[in-house]
């Protein structure tokens, strides 16, 4: 068994995101997409137990081909969960960083315009 862990991917996945760079992500999507399975949809509907299976022991997505082209992937539910965490974390990252560029006011300011008075 590998050495692999939802852990491991969301780190290495978060490192290669935080660069905000549209070429690394691709490069790595990519390379993620090198390391994968594939099933066509008629071999999924004859042996979906097992697809679903070899997907989580061998803890690499499976690709998902309709008509020889790539229309979903079949990962195991760590997996999926450590990229969506690794979504959201990328999104709050974004967030924080367009807020520090925001122009900011003093608190007293603030609650004298909202409220007309500046202690709670």
């Amino acid at each position: 068994m590998s050495d692999w862990s939802p852990e491991k991917s969301l780190n290495v996945f978060l490192s290669k995101l935080l660069a905000f760079d549209f070429y690394t992500i691709k490069r790595y999507i990519n390379s993620i997409m090198n390391n994968t399975q594939t099933i066509s949809v008629s071999q999924l509907r004859q042996n979906a137990t097992q697809a679903i299976n070899e997907a989580v022991v061998n803890q690499k997505p499976t690709i998902i081909l309709q008509r020889s082209q790539p229309k979903a992937v079949l990962v195991d539910i760590e997996y999926f969960q450590a990229l969506e965490e690794a979504v959201f974390d990328l999104t709050d990252a974004k967030e924080a960083e367009k807020a520090k560029k925001e122009k900011r006011s003093p608190l007293d300011s603030y609650l004298k315009k909202r409220w007309g008075k500046t202690t709670v």
